[in-house]
């Protein structure tokens, strides 16, 4: 997979797991599983974003 494909995958991921975390919150529940998911996927994206723009 070339890295902006793997760039933008990260990016969709990011957001469809945002939108969770917003419901989880308004809903009152905890989301602390994916809050781990997330913290984990901005950290390949700041990887694969050094690798590509550099």
């Amino acid at each position: 997979m070339s890295q902006e494909k793997m760039y933008s995958a990260l990016e969709k991921e990011i957001k469809r797991i945002n939108e969770k975390i917003d419901i989880k919150i308004i809903k009152g529940k905890p989301y602390r599983r994916e809050a781990k998911t997330h913290r984990r996927l901005l950290a390949e994206l700041g990887k694969v974003s050094r690798l590509t723009y550099a």
